[in-house]
């Protein structure tokens, strides 16, 4: 299934290539949930998984249409880390040096839309684990010099790299001050330093001006377990989040904290965010909630 690479010719564009490409997902947090506590994170591939492959020159121009290559059942690895991912009726463009791909890692595809430069929506988010894998970002690019080519298809390896990092929302409230399901939770800064809409270009943000959005993230409660609410949220790594804070509307009330990490999120890991919150006491203006960064998992 994982060939190894060799260096091949030059590709003319000849249509009706079957390209197949060989991945080994990265560690860490393409995160699928097994139980209630921390050992229950595990790294792996789902059937539903596609990546999305773009051609570009060695001027970095984009060439050609993207194609949608799914994954292969019989190839997924017993521990889900590897599988290959193949179509037929592939183009190779005329002049391109490297392919580019993403990996679609929600079995809906409302969080990655595809086109020219494909974006993730990131300012909305139902809170759950699943949603928040969904909106990751994870790519990888390979020289067409490193296929390796048959007289039925072209063979390759990618590897995937992170661009996002998860974060996990532990806010604990008093007996009795729980906020419902569905209530409102926002993390955002005056100064909109962290991205929210993200229109990719060979991994990153896209340069032309207007086609990225820079704001407030905002997800919603989900059923708490006992006095904490838990919320996962997906952002992009490296993000300034200084001057930050947590919102939480609950109705009239709202509880606030700052959000200070000691350091920028790292592409690939979760981050642990715990808040204990007290009650609001308006005359001296105390309480809200507790507690400061966040412990990397």
């Amino acid at each position: 299934m994982f060939l190894s690479c060799r260096k091949g010719p030059d590709m003319p564009a000849i249509p009706n290539w079957a390209l197949t490409l060989g991945v080994n997902f990265p560690p860490l947090t393409k995160l699928t949930w097994t139980g209630s506590d921390e050992a229950g994170y595990k790294a792996a591939f789902d059937l539903h998984d596609r990546l999305l492959v773009y051609f570009r020159n060695a001027s970095g121009a984009q060439l050609g249409s993207e194609w949608v290559l799914p994954l292969e059942p019989s190839t997924l690895s017993a521990d889900g880390r590897k599988a290959s991912f193949s179509a037929d009726g592939i183009i190779i463009p005329e002049g391109a040096t490297q392919l580019f791909v993403y990996l679609d890692n929600d079995a809906t595809p409302d969080y990655m839309t595809y086109g020219a430069t494909p974006f993730v929506e990131l300012a909305n988010q139902g809170g759950s684990l699943q949603e928040a894998m969904g909106r990751q970002i994870i790519a990888g690019s390979l020289g067409l010099g490193d296929l390796q080519k048959t007289p039925e298809e072209i063979i390759g390896n990618v590897s995937l790299t992170y661009r996002t990092s998860l974060l996990k929302l532990e806010l604990t409230f008093p007996e009795g001050s729980v906020p419902p399901a569905g209530t409102a939770i926002t993390l955002k800064n005056e100064a909109k330093s962290f991205y929210n809409r993200i229109r990719l270009y060979w991994g990153e943000p896209f340069y032309v001006a207007n086609r990225n959005t820079k704001g407030p993230i905002a997800t919603v409660a989900g059923t708490p377990e006992g006095n904490t609410l838990h919320n996962w949220l997906c952002i992009w790594a490296g993000d300034d989040f200084a001057g930050s804070i947590i919102e939480v509307k609950d109705g009239e009330t709202t509880w606030s904290a700052t959000f200070e990490p000691k350091e920028a999120p790292q592409a690939g890991k979760l981050y642990r965010v715990r808040r204990t919150l007290s009650a609001w006491e308006p005359e001296t203006g105390g309480g809200g909630i507790t507690g400061g960064g966040y412990t990397e998992k």
